[in-house]
């Protein structure tokens, strides 16, 4: 049994198990790996992803700024920097604008094989990176192109750089913890809640431990604080203002079990009841086996364990009193991968029948995320390929679309780039004349009995077409008198 880096077997771990074990490790990174690249090959679109493409593609920093000043509702932008610049890199493919997000998951990943394994051992390794690749919610942000898996990222490597530099100060330590706090809540606002629970866990070890040192954690806080000025503005002007003009609802806002649903439900039978027992069992267990944690790493697991619900709690609480901003459980996932490695630290310190069955319950509710993952982003887009293709054949620059749900525009721009969007409660008819209109029918309106007579409306049902989701629509062609087609 490995506890906190430190062996104690009934015999010595020879060469030949030592490779065997990083053999196994790499191996479940690589298999988590291909199988979140195996999802990234749809050509589907949510409309948070479309934002964020719309947001980088084409513009350099100074008109992506701009872009998040005037349009992003609800986070700041050092996202969509890595996202430009990444895009930079591998090119501008739907599948590039993906990868990015992957990438975030390989190297929250990557900390399981290297600091995770050096100071937990190989079992609380693997029991880290099957979820962080494969855990349900988690996945589906692994492969989302926004900014979540890298938030995920920035906490987790802020909480084990915490660890790490407990355990030997130095200033690069604390120097990495200052870049992770500002490039998280740079990325997400609601990645600070998290990092409070970091620096808490830090003071109270200084505290306890090392009390002249902690001259270096309010450095550190002041330069966190220097470090996201710029983006206090932004901040102010985004959560005074709530451009979405949409509200989360008091049921989404103040329900643990939707946060716990959001994080264990899968197409198992009480899947959700299983990762509540497993997530209880860690923090009782920490309890009753405090022997068995060297140093801080007791409370090391508790902080990690409780972040997440304690941390859904505190923020339900704040946006009660709302700020003009909607919540909902996603808003708070940064920490998942906190309680995932909490779990992962707690459960191979109280015994080994325990550790295989959690290991095994793990890897099968991954699995059965990447089904459910599999089937949302390729079974809900059976018309995808024709829609693509009536697109390129028969439209053209310059074409009028009209639509009829308010702001799916963002979605429809990425499809159709070269087209002029006009909302269904925005059109003029007059102007209509004389171009080449197409109508996306997704809200049910149509033109009415007066308006068809007045302005000599004809309109062609080309039949059913859509993108991802919801997002299937009548395509209508549209000629009003005086124009042509």
């Amino acid at each position: 049994m490995q506890l906190s880096g430190r062996s104690y077997r009934l015999m010595p771990e020879t060469k030949i198990m030592k490779i065997s074990k990083e053999i196994v490790i790499w191996c479940v990174l690589v298999f988590c790996t291909l199988l979140m690249i195996s999802l990234c090959f749809n050509e589907g679109l949510e409309w948070d992803e479309a934002f964020s493409y719309h947001v980088v593609h084409g513009n350099g920093f100074a008109e992506l700024m701009r872009t998040v000043n005037l349009e992003e509702p609800s986070h700041p932008a050092f996202y969509y920097f890595i996202l430009r610049v990444w895009t930079w890199i591998f090119g501008e493919s739907l599948l590039s604008y993906k990868m990015c997000s992957v990438g975030a998951s390989i190297a929250s990943m990557l900390l399981g094989t290297t600091l995770i394994r050096k100071y937990w051992g190989y079992g609380t390794a693997i029991l880290f990176i099957l979820p962080t690749g494969l855990a349900p919610a988690v996945l589906h942000y692994n492969i989302n192109i926004r900014m979540y898996s890298w938030c995920l990222f920035f906490v987790v490597a802020g909480a084990v750089t915490a660890y790490s530099l407990l355990r030997s100060s130095h200033w690069g330590k604390w120097a990495a913890l200052v870049f992770l706090t500002v490039a998280g809540i740079a990325s997400q606002y609601f990645t600070a809640v998290f990092y409070m629970f970091i620096y808490v866990y830090i003071f109270a070890e200084l505290l306890r431990k090392r009390k002249k040192h902690i001259k270096f954690l309010f450095l550190c806080c002041a330069a966190d604080i220097v470090g996201f000025l710029p983006f206090i503005p932004l901040f102010l002007n985004q959560f005074v203002d709530n451009r979405t003009g949409y509200s989360g609802g008091a049921e989404q806002v103040t329900s643990m079990y939707a946060l716990m649903e959001y994080m264990f439900t899968t197409n198992i039978v009480f899947s959700v009841g299983m990762g509540i027992a497993v997530l209880v069992l860690a923090l009782v267990s920490i309890l009753f086996f405090r022997n068995r944690f060297a140093g801080g790493d007791c409370l090391f697991g508790v902080v990690c364990l409780v972040a997440e619900p304690l941390g859904f709690a505190l923020m339900a609480a704040v946006m009660v009193f709302n700020f003009g901003h909607f919540f909902l459980p996603r808003h708070v996932m940064h920490g998942m991968l906190l309680m995932w490695l909490g779990i992962a630290i707690v459960i191979p310190r109280i015994s080994r029948l325990v550790y295989c069955a959690c290991a095994v319950w793990v890897a099968i509710s991954g699995m059965s995320s990447y089904t459910i993952e599999k089937a949302l982003e390729y079974d809900t887009i059976p018309r995808i390929a024709e829609t693509k293709e009536f697109i390129e054949n028969m439209m053209q620059p310059g074409n009028i679309v009209l639509y009829d749900y308010d702001t799916m525009d963002m979605i429809y721009r990425y499809y159709m780039p070269g087209q002029e969007f006009i909302f269904w409660g925005d059109k003029d008819m007059e102007f209509l004349r004389g171009k080449r209109v197409w109508f996306i029918q997704l809200a049910g309106q149509n033109f009415t009995e007066a308006e068809k007579e007045s302005f000599g409306i004809e309109a062609v049902n080309l039949g059913q077409f859509g993108f991802q989701g919801m997002h299937q629509f009548d395509l209508w062609q549209i000629t009003v008198a005086g124009g042509s087609q």
